[in-house]
């Protein structure tokens, strides 16, 4: 009577539909977390690119510029 109650996980049956299913189910909430994790760091490489190459277009402070040098 044990037996009837206890799941495939917990019982031992490892190749039952059950236990695949919870297998996949698995392995699928982890394909969706490492997804976000990728778009996560994407995005931060994303931004630490743009600020580096903003950081390139600025002037350095005390220099002067075509726009700004007086003849």
């Amino acid at each position: 009577m044990n037996s009837l109650l206890a799941c495939a996980a917990c019982f031992g049956k490892t190749d039952s539909n059950l236990a695949q299913g919870m297998n996949w189910g698995i392995f699928s909430l982890l394909a969706v977390i490492v997804c976000v994790l990728g778009v996560l760091s994407t995005f931060f490489i994303f931004l630490a690119k743009r600020a580096a190459m903003v950081r390139e277009l600025e002037p350095v402070p005390g220099t002067l510029t075509p726009a700004t040098s007086k003849p």
